[in-house]
Order: structure tokens, then sequence, then C-alpha cells
């Protein structure tokens, strides 16, 4: 008995090291090894063909669940928010599929730290990957066998959906604020706080200028504005502008307008007047003159088959 622990233990240690590698189950592995004769590599390669395999034969499975990850960092000029798509709310949790969306999200913001222009830019999958092709310094199969590799281990329909970034124009002052709805508090060590991902169902990203360095009361206006766009989806610049403001108006300028006796604006548009009459008149410290640059609200609303 003591002999076959030893004979054994060989096969026991590789199996661990390949499952570390790929992921893949158990059982998976150690059948991938012994067709390999335990040649790591052989069996590396095995796993990653199965998945392949099995990743196509999902690909017309609806894909309703995923997540949103939005990035944009404290006092940065752009954000960038990335769409994975899943077939359930479980594999959308699960540690593997984190670790994707996190590599699918540094994929997108590479490609557009390439451009300064214009505001808003928005690709679907195909364009992300044809971007990727193009570009000497991205790997667009790294990112597809990724892909592949983890819809095989996790047995769904895996779809990199669409990225989006939001932008300062060149030389001017101003704020990039996000906002994520439905956030999931990820314990993954993947999903690291000092990354500034954060992951949710819906994800706002919103450039606004500013008329000087950016205060504390303009942060706060900019974050009810990301919440009035989670809230109410405009599709358009001009439709946010004159839709009824339903996020809740900052402490400070809601005292400013009861202290003037100025009535609390119901749009929009009003919103941004009633702040460039209070900025002109100094009555709030923080606060400048700001203008709507543009703003991409990204979510799961639309069940897709890719």
């Amino acid at each position: 008995a003591a002999s076959d622990a030893a004979a054994a233990k060989p096969e026991i240690e590789l199996i661990k090291m390949l499952r570390n590698r790929t992921g893949a189950p158990l059982l998976r592995v150690r059948k991938a090894l012994r067709e390999a004769g335990g040649d790591m590599e052989k069996a590396a390669e095995a796993l990653r063909t199965l998945n392949s395999s099995q990743a196509m034969k999902k690909a017309d499975r609806v894909t309703a669940q995923g997540l949103v990850a939005v990035q944009a960092r404290s006092g940065s000029r752009a954000g960038v928010a990335v769409v994975l798509r899943c077939e359930t709310d479980f594999v959308a949790r699960n540690e593997r599929f984190l670790e994707l969306l996190k590599s699918a999200h540094s994929a997108a913001a590479k490609l557009f730290e390439k451009s300064q222009d214009p505001v808003i830019e928005t690709l679907d999958a195909e364009h992300i990957m044809s971007r990727l092709d193009t570009d000497a310094s991205t790997d667009s199969s790294g990112l597809r066998s990724s892909i592949a590799d983890a819809a095989g281990i996790l047995g769904e329909n895996l779809a990199l959906d669409r990225a989006a970034t939001v932008r300062l124009p060149q030389g001017a002052d101003g704020i990039i604020e996000s906002y994520v709805h439905g956030r999931v508090n990820a314990s993954s060590s993947v999903a690291d706080v000092e990354d500034g991902i954060e992951l949710g169902r819906i994800g706002v990203i919103l450039a606004v200028s500013t008329s000087s360095k950016p205060g504390t009361l303009d942060y706060a206006v900019a974050r009810s504005l990301c919440l009035h766009i989670a809230a109410a989806a405009p599709e358009t610049r001009e439709a946010l502008l004159e839709q009824e403001f339903v996020a809740p108006v900052p402490p400070a300028l809601t005292d400013y307008f009861a202290a003037k006796q100025i009535a609390a604006p119901t749009t929009v548009r009003e919103l941004l007047s009633a702040v460039e009459s209070a900025a002109q008149s100094r009555a709030c410290p923080g606060l400048s003159e700001l203008s709507l640059c543009g703003f991409v609200r990204l979510d799961l609303t639309e069940a897709r088959a890719e």
C-alpha cells in the first residue's frame, strides 16, 4: 500500500499543477494527463482544444446575465467601461469570470489610451477584436483564448459585449465621474479595490467641464448626474437635458435654493442653469460653472445570443 501511494504521488502533484494552471475540473485534468502520458504541455493543449470546442457548442445560448466593469480613477481625464455577458448570475460571481472581465477591461483601456478624441467612443466586441488585431502592442488571440477557456471550464456561453470610454476635452478643467448600480462586492483578489474597478449591472461614466479647478460641490453635482443617468437611461445628451431630474440634489445646493427662495430645478437643464447662477454668485464654495461634455450608460437589459 505504501509503494502504491509513493507511485501515485507524482501524478497527484501533476494534477494539482495542471489544475492550478488551467482551472479545469479535477476529473478532466486527470483524464488529460493520463491520455498525454503525463506530459504537462500536451495535456494543457488538449484541455485548451476541448475548452474551445465546448465554447463553440454553447455560442448560440442566450447570455442574459453578466457584469459591467467601470473604472474612473479620481483625478483622471477618462473612464472606461466594459460589459461581459454570461448565462447565469452564479457564473457572473465566479472568480474566473471576474478575472476574464478584468483582462477584457485592461485590453479595452489600452486601446482607448491610444486616442484622445472623440469625447465618447464605443466599440462592440467585433470592433474591439479588430482593433486588437491591428495593434502591434496587443494580442487579440490571447483574449479570445481566455474567453474560450473560461467558457469551457464554467460550462456557459460567455460573450464580450461592448466597451466604452468618456474623455474630458483636451485642455479643459473638469471631472470624470462614475456610478455603478447593483454593485457586486467581490471578495476575490481579482477585483482589488486598488484597481479602482467597480462591478455591477449598470455602469455610468460622465464627463463635465468646469470653469475653474473642480471643487467639492462640483463632484457632488457630477455624482448626482450619474445617479440620474443610471435611473432615467437617457439615450442622448439633448434627451438628458430635457428629462425630469430624479436624483437627489446635493444638500448645499438645496440650502442655497431655500435661502434665495429659488424653486428647485425640475429638469437637468434647469439644474445646470441653477448651478451656473449659484457659481456666478459665489454663494456656494467649491462650485463652478459646469458644462456637460458627454456620458455613457452600459447595462445588461438586453439578453443576447452571441
